[in-house]
């Protein structure tokens, strides 16, 4: 008999990988080594996730974007 696939079976999947992410890397790390000078600086992009232009452009629900952005303070992020 087939084992049906429930969210709550994807879910506990999914626990269990970043577990064991997490166990594996758990080592690492990231060294952030500020300037002295501690300027406050954010980079920010947008894109329309290559959709623009090629659905309906009176439709204001068809476009879709994507944005990110870092502030870095002293040349080290801080928050991305």
């Amino acid at each position: 008999m087939p084992v049906l696939c429930t969210n709550q079976n994807i879910h506990e999947l999914a626990i269990k990988c970043i577990n064991r992410y997490l166990q594996g890397t758990s080592t690492d790390g990231m060294s952030i080594q500020p300037n002295a000078d501690l300027n406050l600086d954010s980079y920010v992009d947008a894109d329309f996730a290559g959709l623009w232009r090629d659905e309906d452009p009176q439709c204001t629900s068809s476009v879709k974007c994507r944005t990110g952005f870092v502030l870095t303070l002293g040349g080290a992020p801080v928050v991305w």
